[in-house]
C-alpha cells in the first residue's frame, strides 16, 4: 500500500482507486532560476502522473495593473517575450515527453500565479528562488516571497 499526502488529509489509497493527475503550475521569467526550476520539475513528473501549466506574466512598463495602483510597473514585461518563455519552457518538457501547457498571464506576478493556481485546480506550484531581479544568490526573491505567504497549494521553491 502507498500513503498519499495531500493539503487536506493523509492517508491509504487502496489498489483499486487510480491514481490522480497533479496539475503542477511552473512560473518562468525566463531567468536561469526559472530554467533550474523547470528542470527540477521534469524530474520530479517522472514520478508521478502529471501535467504542466507552464506559466509567464506579462506587464507594461508604466501601465497600472489595477486603477487603484499608484505607481508604475518597475519591470516591464511585454506580452510577446513572456509568451517566449513560457513557449519555450513548455517546448522543453515537451521534449521530455511529459503534458506542458503555456500561459501568459497579465498583472502582478505573485497575484496572478495564485489566480492561475485557484482558476486551474493546480495541485502546486514550482518557482525558482529568484529570477530577474540583481538579488544576491542565497536571497529569496520578491514573487516567491509573496507566494510563500500567499500561495493556495503547497509551493516549491527551487534555490
Amino acid at each position: 500500500m502507498t500513503t498519499t499526502f495531500d493539503t487536506e488529509t493523509v492517508g491509504e489509497v487502496s489498489p483499486a482507486e487510480p491514481p490522480k493527475q497533479r496539475h503542477i503550475l511552473l512560473a518562468t521569467d525566463g531567468s536561469r532560476a526559472a530554467e533550474k526550476a523547470g528542470r527540477f520539475a521534469a524530474r520530479l513528473a517522472c514520478g508521478i502522473d502529471a501535467r504542466f501549466t507552464v506559466a509567464a506574466v506579462a506587464v507594461e512598463h508604466g501601465d497600472p495593473i489595477t486603477p487603484w495602483d499608484m505607481e508604475p510597473v518597475e519591470h516591464a514585461v511585454p506580452f510577446r517575450e513572456a509568451e517566449m518563455w513560457a513557449h519555450r519552457l513548455a517546448e522543453r518538457l515537451r521534449a521530455d515527453g511529459l503534458d506542458a501547457t503555456e500561459a501568459v498571464l497579465v498583472g502582478h506576478a505573485a497575484e496572478a500565479l495564485t489566480a492561475e493556481a485557484v482558476r486551474g485546480g493546480v495541485d502546486f506550484i514550482v518557482i525558482g528562488q529568484h529570477g530577474r531581479s540583481d538579488a544576491p544568490p542565497h536571497a529569496t526573491g520578491s514573487v516567491a516571497e509573496t507566494l510563500a505567504r500567499t500561495s493556495p497549494c503547497p509551493l516549491l521553491i527551487v534555490p
